[in-house]
């Protein structure tokens, strides 16, 4: 029977790991759980989370739901990996030009609006810093792509979650070859 804690040859082998891992490794299992503080309870799967953590018991149909909190966890942690090596401040000042600069798309959101859609590109120059662009139209670049910044005009330094932004305008860009 699925959720009875039964291995393939009828031991108990999953209460005994979980017990293993609760006393050998206390701090993993507060982390999990603490990231569910961090799920938006507004929507299902915050209500869901919220509702299954209160119980004591997990049942078979939503063990998946309660996994996932690792997955959620592991996210966390690499987001505050990626913040830690992000190098304070602006690449340069308001109104300076910028040119022939490598970055690496960190977010590509295309942005539907009243005249039309926009795409926010937010990247990460190879030395650490942020670049946040505001396109007019619909841009195709996707996350962890490889790209050369040939010239844009520094319009605004803007923080978002803590994070120093340069917002650029005007900007050219062009995805770099992989062979590069």
């Amino acid at each position: 029977m699925l959720g009875d804690g039964r291995g393939a040859a009828g031991t108990c082998s999953r209460p005994a790991e979980a017990r293993r891992i609760r006393v050998e490794q206390p701090e993993l299992i507060d982390a999990v759980l603490a990231s569910a503080e961090t799920i938006d309870a507004a929507s299902d799967y915050g209500m869901n989370l919220r509702t299954l953590l209160a119980g004591e018991y997990v049942s078979a149909k939503s063990v998946g739901i309660a996994a996932s909190l690792v997955a959620v966890n592991a996210r966390q942690q690499q987001l505050r990996a990626e913040r830690a090596t992000l190098v304070p401040g602006f690449i340069a000042p308001t109104g300076a030009k910028v040119t022939d600069l490598d970055a690496t798309v960190i977010v590509s959101r295309i942005i539907d609006g009243r005249y039309g859609a926009k795409t926010l590109l937010v990247l990460r120059t190879d030395g650490n810093q942020l670049i946040k662009w505001f396109a007019t139209g619909v841009r195709d670049y996707e996350p962890c792509q490889r790209v050369r910044i040939l010239r844009a005009t520094v319009n605004d330094h803007d923080t978002f979650r803590d994070q120093d932004q340069t917002v650029v305008t005007r900007a050219k860009i062009e995805p770099l070859d992989p062979a590069a």
